[in-house]
């Protein structure tokens, strides 16, 4: 299922049950990631352990850049039969601004990770 970033909001204060999965690169995902989110990178998509750690009843909603990683992630976990999934197709930056998202971005000062509310 794809979802827009407007979905996503109107979702986030009623599924307890809600995850997100950050599907970039890691160093794309150390750099700025959504607080709270589980990066699943495609280097790691091969890794059981990585993909057998998602919770079995989350539903998951899975972004990356250009959801093209997003995707492919998404065909990999309905192969280990994970089906609560949700392929958000919006530009990054849309996402990221959804209110009620916190995000962490790495610190290039002293006091370690910021924190930032969008």
């Amino acid at each position: 299922i794809e979802v827009e970033a407007d979905e996503v909001a109107m979702d986030l204060p009623h599924d307890d049950n809600m995850l997100l999965v950050d599907c970039r690169v890691e160093s794309e995902f150390d750099e700025q990631h959504i607080s709270g989110a589980y990066s699943l990178p495609p280097s790691a998509l091969g890794d059981i352990a990585l993909v057998s750690a998602l919770p079995e009843r989350a539903n998951l909603y899975l972004y990356c850049n250009d959801s093209v990683q997003s995707t492919l992630a998404a065909s990999v976990l309905k192969r280990h039969g994970m089906h609560n999934l949700r392929v958000v197709s919006s530009p990054l930056n849309l996402l990221f601004q959804i209110k009620g998202i916190q995000l962490e971005k790495q610190s290039t000062g002293k006091s370690g990770e910021e924190k930032e509310d969008a």
